[in-house]
């Protein structure tokens, strides 16, 4: 896992950033943080495996054989306008209270800024493109307070080692966040 506080950002032949490993906030808590994230995404895999929010055959995937979670906004699969990624009833209220959990919410704000650091042209396209799609679409939801982000994919685990996969439905020549959680204790 990457630990760094400093950013190792990796460039094209014009030196334009295309890729940043932002590091870690000068946080001294931070990797309880993404311990309890890391903990508050096995409670959710245990919970909706238990209510049947997940089947056996969601475990495997083009991204990969674990468990994940995906919501927010999104524009395809044959729709003619955008809108919510559709949930069941209990994936709704597992997707909810990840997004209500305070480090995963500390985790996306942090991915959001070094977006905002690192690519601040792009950013403000997503800002120039989003503002008036939630405007024109009111029954939409930004699921962030504190991200650009207008959807996440949630890796339940137990472990998430993603096959190489392209995420149709991105932006593309957008940046996604990633963080990663080493496995601690079970988790």
């Amino acid at each position: 896992m990457f630990t760094s506080r400093n950013p190792l950002l990796i460039v094209d032949r014009e030196s334009r950033v295309i890729c940043a490993f932002i590091g870690t906030p000068e946080d001294p808590d931070w990797p309880s943080v993404v311990a309890e994230a890391a903990e508050a995404l096995k409670q959710t895999r245990e919970e909706g495996l238990n209510v049947g929010a997940f089947a056996a055959a969601d475990k495997c995937h083009r991204r990969g054989k674990f468990f994940s979670l995906a919501g927010g906004l999104s524009h395809g699969g044959g729709r003619k306008r955008p809108g919510m990624v559709v949930l069941s009833r209990h994936q709704r209220r597992l997707f909810q209270k990840l997004l209500k959990n305070k480090c995963i919410r500390r985790i996306c704000g942090f991915q959001s800024s070094g977006f905002r650091t690192f690519a601040p042209k792009m950013f403000k396209q997503y800002i120039l493109a989003l503002k008036p799609l939630f405007e024109h679409f009111p029954d939409l939801e930004h699921i962030f307070t504190n991200s650009i982000y207008p959807a996440i994919t949630f890796n339940l685990g137990p472990d998430s080692v993603t096959f190489e996969h392209l995420d149709f439905n991105n932006n593309p020549f957008g940046w996604c966040g990633i963080t990663s959680a080493l496995r601690t204790n079970g988790i």
